[in-house]
This record gives structure tokens, sequence and C-alpha cells, in this order.
């Protein structure tokens, strides 16, 4: 059935059941409260939000019925997620990022809803959302913008308000008063709290970055002289939009955040196109560290000291890169030291260095299927892997084979065979959980096959590097048979040039002799499984063997200092920078499970105070 027929008939149904379209009009103001924010010349601006209400003439009434049917039509099954400020957005009623004949169950659950005026309020964040100060009445005869082209918007600029002050729009339909937006503190400069800018990036081919701050009141900064700046590498293999909040732990500091390059919703979104943590994402947090070093201003023309209320240290900058953001942390460095060399002080927790480590070629691999939803991790041991190399772990991967997997059909593996029938040989569980380890004895042992995992993007399955060349290397497909989805060893070194630490520590003293790193070490890491922590060392070798001062894990008195109930304990490790372990397996520099959650923090922390300190 065609889109627009699809439509007619639901809404016939709609009506079917029930809906009246006739009577008296009803004090409905919208469902949904108007999204708020902030222009950079200071004025506000908010979007009109009322779902249904289609040809966005303040009320949603059987006129809407025709544009629904068309707009659906024209964009039907077309995927999000969509910018608030899109025509998309607006027929996406649900919201659910899907345009589908779903949509126009919010037309007959918002019948007759509508927005005559906004009510304006100014006041403090306490105030929000029941007092406050009527400031101004907006109606909705002042809507500005295309309703045909986009979501329609009202402006204001407030005037003769102090900074510190909050604002929020409500809507309002026959006097009755809707949902009110979230509040917005008005201060262009001074600033504290959570601040959002704009600012322009060679990482984002159209738009610009959006950049988040969380910065102290000026009697809270963490040192004597000011805030130092911590900008936040986040982890994961997904692409990230700002924080919704500062680093626990560092509340006395300027935090920073950023929406990757092509992600985010209005107005919190980048421009730019999402490269899944690529070339895009290493040129937008060179310029965010620019801006934290006050090199660069935001596209208001403000410095990061003209944004905030307290005393910005801008010669105290560093990085807090979590799991995978320090391999992107590291690249970052590695292709852009001329532009970042200001950066001060790196505190990584349990960053993968080499390609091995972000895809977990020695453990826990790829060795369960279909896993089901909260099944406990199992930490699988590479029972080829033999140790840790300064740029590339000692794995044997001679035994590499591929199965197309049949007759399960579940999924195509590459893998090292090792015994038993010529292929990926697995049993499966009552959970419906596919396993190599056939024993259940929660380790990969003789007999048993080791599957490796990879990193999809655009269809292609990036594995290690080096399981992309033993791949080829074995002729494991004869030319022209190969899978789609594997890249060529070509595609697989351009692929994670920009996605892995260890090629680049050898160029990092020319740029960064004075930089500070400590790197944040558990017992268990939360990802890799072997015991002798080879991304550990690797990154403390590249680092070391450079002449950059490095250490493992924090101090225990800044551990104490943010969890005094750790005070007392004999089990907190005190490396000093330079300092390696003599065994690496004997895991005396590593920081207790118990004491995990503040250590990034710590580690920043006392980063800071030592940069402050000279």
């Amino acid at each position: 059935m065609r889109p627009i027929a699809l439509i007619t008939l639901c809404f016939a149904l709609t009506v079917t059941a029930g809906l009246s379209l006739t009577g008296p009009a009803r004090a409905l103001p919208p469902r949904e409260a108007p999204v708020l924010q902030w222009q950079d010349d200071g004025e506000l601006l908010w979007y009109y939000i009322n779902p249904g209400d289609i040809n966005q003439d303040k009320l949603i009434t059987v006129g809407d019925i025709t544009p629904l049917a068309l707009t659906l039509g024209r964009f039907y099954d077309q995927a999000g997620p969509f910018p608030i400020s899109s025509l998309e957005s607006v027929i996406d009623c649900n919201p659910d990022g899907w345009i589908t004949v779903s949509d126009i169950t919010p037309f007959g659950q918002n019948f007759d809803r509508g927005v005559d005026e906004y009510n304006l309020y100014s006041g403090t964040q306490a105030d929000w959302p029941d007092g406050g100060t009527l400031v101004d009445t907006v109606p909705f005869s002042e809507v500005q913008g295309d309703p045909q082209a986009e979501r329609v918007y009202f402006t204001y600029q407030p005037t003769g308000e102090p900074d510190g002050t909050w604002y929020w729009v409500v809507p309002v339909r026959l006097g009755v008063e809707g949902e009110a937006s979230d509040p917005l503190e008005y201060a262009i400069a001074g600033q504290s709290g959570q601040i959002d800018i704009r600012l322009s990036s060679d990482g984002c081919s159209t738009g610009d970055l959006a950049v988040r701050l969380f910065a102290p009141a000026s009697s809270a900064e963490h040192l004597t002289a000011g805030a130092p700046v911590a900008v936040l590498v986040p982890g994961g293999q997904d692409s990230h939009t700002v924080e919704s909040a500062g680093i626990v732990g560092l509340e006395g500091f300027v935090n920073v955040s950023f929406s990757f390059p092509g992600v985010g919703i209005d107005p919190y979104a980048s421009g730019g196109v999402d490269d899944s943590r690529g070339e895009n994402v290493l040129l937008a947090l060179r310029d965010v560290t620019r801006y934290c070093l006050g090199e660069l201003t935001d596209t208001a023309g403000n410095t990061i000291q003209d944004i905030t209320a307290c005393n910005v240290l801008t010669d105290n900058v560093g990085i807090v890169a979590l799991s995978n953001g320090g391999a992107l942390a590291t690249a970052a460095l590695g292709y852009h030291g001329p532009a970042m060399q200001g950066l001060d002080w790196f505190a990584g927790w349990e960053n993968p260095t080499c390609s091995q480590a972000v895809v977990t070629d020695a453990g826990p691999g790829l060795n369960r299927l279909n896993a089901p939803a909260g099944a406990p991790k199992v930490y699988h041991l590479n029972p080829e892997y033999n140790g840790w190399d300064p740029v590339e772990f000692d794995i044997d991967y001679s035994a590499i084979a591929y199965d197309a997997f049949p007759p399960d059909a579940l999924q195509e593996m590459i893998y090292l065979e090792r015994g038993g029938l010529p292929r990926f040989d697995i049993v499966t569980l009552p959970t419906g959980m596919m396993t190599s380890d056939l024993d259940g004895d929660d380790q990969i042992g003789a007999g048993e096959d080791w599957g490796f995992s990879f990193w999809e993007v655009d269809g292609l399955h990036y594995f290690s590097q080096p399981v992309i060349e033993a791949v080829w290397d074995a002729a494991l497909f004869t030319a022209g048979s190969e899978p789609v989805w594997l890249p060529t060893v070509a595609e697989g070194e351009a692929f994670w040039a920009p996605r892995e630490a260890a090629p680049y520590y050898d160029s990092l003293p020319t740029w960064f002799s004075g930089l500070r790193v400590i790197l944040c070490c558990t017992e268990v890491d939360h990802v890799q499984a072997a015991a002798d922590h080879p991304h550990i060392h690797q990154a403390f070798d590249g680092f070391n063997r450079n002449g950059i001062d490095v250490k493992l894990n924090p101090s225990p008195a800044v551990l104490i200092e943010l969890a005094p109930a750790l005070s007392g304990r004999t089990d907190l490790p005190d490396y000093g920078f330079g300092v390696e372990p003599v065994d690496w397996a004997v895991l005396d520099y590593c920081v207790p499970e118990d004491v995990m959650a503040n250590i990034g923090a710590a580690a920043a922390r006392e980063l800071a105070e030592l940069v402050a300190g000279g």
C-alpha cells in the first residue's frame, strides 16, 4: 500500500475509534516543552514543539490532515536522528527517529492542543519551573521560520538582567500554561556551571563544533591560582556528544567535552561528518585543546577566559582519556603535535594502545556469540598470546582460519584453528549463547578455537592490523572470493592510523618533552584479559623511553584525599615517575578493584598540582 493511502486509512480508523474533531476549543497547551537555547549574540531562541501540528499554525486541527499525509508520504521511512530545527523532526511526531505511519498516533492524542503565546520567566535556578518573575509574553504571531521547510521558532533579546539570571519559557493556550522549557542561565561573560559554546574546527566540513564547559565559581577553583582545565576524551567505539555533567572529583576544574563531528542533536550537534573516531575527531580534539590553551576563540569571538567567571589556568591544561579515548588522544598528539604542544598533562585510564588491544586479540576476543543481555563477562585469554612488544603484541597467528559458519549462519568467523573439526567449533548453551569454550571452564584451552573480534565501520570488519595481514598472507580466499566485509591490508592501515597510539610515542618528545603522564590501571582491566597488562606496559614504555615523565597510578595521598575511607589501606600502589615494575605480571602497581571509582580524577588532580608547583 502506498504511504499516503495507508496514512488516509489509518486516519479514518482513528476517527472511527472515537476521536472527536468538533466541539468547543479546549484549553490544552502542548504536552511537550519548548526547546530553549542561547544564540552567540546573547539572544534567546526557542523552537515550537507541538507533535501533530504539521502545518505549524499554532493548533492541531483537521487542517493538519492533508499536510500530515503529504509530508509523511514525502519523507516516509527516513531514519534519523533529525536535528530539532529540521522539518523532518516536525513530521517525526512520536519521536522515534523514523518517519512512518506510527507518527499519526500523536495527531490523535494531541488533537486541539496549541499555543496562543509564550510566557517568558526569569529568576534563580531554584525558581524553575513554577516560580520566577514573568518577564514578557510573546504572542504566536511573532513566529519565525518557514513552516514548510523547517521547525518554526521564536527569539527574544534579554536586556538589563544581571549575570546569573535564569530564563525559561512556557507555552500558553487559552490562559492555561503547559510544560516549561529547561532553564538557561544568562551570562554571556563570567559564567559558571554549564556553558555551551560553538567552536570553528577543521574537523567539521560544514558548521562547527558543539563544545560544553562545566566551570567552577571563582570561590571554588581547585588551585589557589585558579582552575586547571580537563578535556574529557571518552572511550568506546561509538561517537559521543557533549557530557551532561563534569567529572566527579574535578569540580574545581574547568571540565570540557565536545560532540564529535557529525554527531548530536540540535542544539548540541556538531557539524561535519561522523568518521567513527577518525581524522575528523583528531582535528576536533586539536582545536578544542587549542581553545582551552587560550589560542582560539569561539564563534562569538570569546576566549575561554572571557566566557568563564573563574580564573582559567590556560597554562595548566590536560586530557582525561578514558579507555579507547586514550588511543584517540595519543594519535591526536602524534598527528597534531605542533598545534597541541602547550598541553601540560595526560591522565589515561586503561587505554588500549595498538589495534590488537582495541579489538582485544589477546583476550577476551570473540568466543561467545549471541550472548543474552546481562550475561556475565568472561575474560578469555588467547592461548597464543606470548607477551608484549613496544609496538605489537606477540601473538602467533599462524593457525589463522576462516569459517562461513554453516549451518548456523550466525556469523562468519576469522579465528585460530586449534583442533577438532576444521571450522569454528562451538557448543550452544540453553540460553541460546554459542561459545568455543567447549568444556565450560571459562578458558580457551587445548583443542578449543579462538575467535577474533573487530570494529565494524561502513560494512567493513576491521580486525587488528596483524589479523588482516595474516588473513591475506595465508591466502584464505581465492582472488575474487573475499567476503565483502574484509578490508585489504591498505584499507586496514588507513583505518588504524588515527585509531591507535603505539606508532606515535617516538614522535612525542619533539613537541611534548614537558608533558606529565599518569597511566591508571586496576588489577582486573575493564576490557583486556592478559594479566600482565600489555597495553599499560606498552604505553608506559612508549612515554618513558622517550623521556616523558610517566608513572603508574595516582599516589595514595591523592586517592585518600578524594576517598577518605581509603585511609589506612596498605594495598594502594605508590610508584614514582619513571619507575617500572620488575615483573608486570605481579600487580602491585595496580589499584585494587574497589578503589577504581575516582582513579581518573585522582590522576588529573595530582598532575594539575604538579604542573602548578613547577
